[in-house]
């Protein structure tokens, strides 16, 4: 008769087989510098990517609020620099696919979105979360979330204006100033230009001469 223990991250059966648990997933960041992602287990949050939660909307822009963790089994969306991105550790579920947090719904294997809800898009214009037109039309890749809200907008936008087209090129700078016209930061990246901007409730800045709310 075989009898197990289990220790941090080792099954040790007592015929000395050891199976390891511990799970590795990379996450790839594009060049707009957003992507969703939902783990199996809790991980810290590695250096140049920032998680965040979704719970609302604001007319048509996500309302995103900064985690300190990354929690198992919740989806969140991210912000961070172009790359791979690895993680590793032991599942705590290993038989539910599918977890919702806020209005974000995450998945552990490849799944249709439902109609009407949002997917995450980097090829349409504007970048954003699409909504779903017709069911089994847009697949959801495992690890990946999607966003269930009621909504009649048919593009939910990003809140640091990555989608406005006069900054979503690279390797350009820009100026950001806030609402009375003070100058915040000058000659950044767009994908420096929100960073660090923390506040309790949204704030409008001015990016390149358009109105961002972050």
């Amino acid at each position: 008769k075989k009898t197990a223990s289990v220790s941090n991250d080792w099954t040790i059966f007592d015929n000395f087989k050891l199976y390891r648990l511990t799970k590795e997933y990379t996450l790839n960041i594009p060049e707009c510098g957003w992507e969703t992602l939902m783990l199996p287990f809790s991980h810290e949050i590695p250096e140049n990517l920032t998680f965040n939660s979704c719970a609302e909307i604001q007319g048509d822009r996500l309302i995103l609020a900064e985690e300190a963790t990354i929690v198992a089994n919740t989806p969140y969306i991210i912000k961070g620099e172009m790359g791979e991105y690895s993680f590793s550790g032991v599942p705590t579920d290993t038989e539910t696919l599918t977890h919702s947090s806020g209005i974000l719904t995450g998945t552990y294997t490849d799944i249709y979105a439902p109609k009407n809800s949002y997917t995450f898009q980097t090829q349409e214009n504007p970048m954003g979360f699409h909504r779903v037109q017709e069911e089994n039309a847009i697949e959801v890749k495992a690890h990946h979330a999607y966003l269930t809200v009621g909504s009649n907008a048919d593009v939910l936008l990003l809140p640091d204006g990555s989608n406005i087209k006069e900054i979503n090129a690279y390797n350009k700078t820009v100026n950001v100033y806030d609402i009375n016209g003070i100058l915040i930061k000058k000659d950044v990246t767009p994908n420096e230009a929100m960073k660090g901007l923390k506040h309790s409730t949204p704030k409008v800045y001015i990016v390149n001469g358009e109105k961002v709310i972050h």
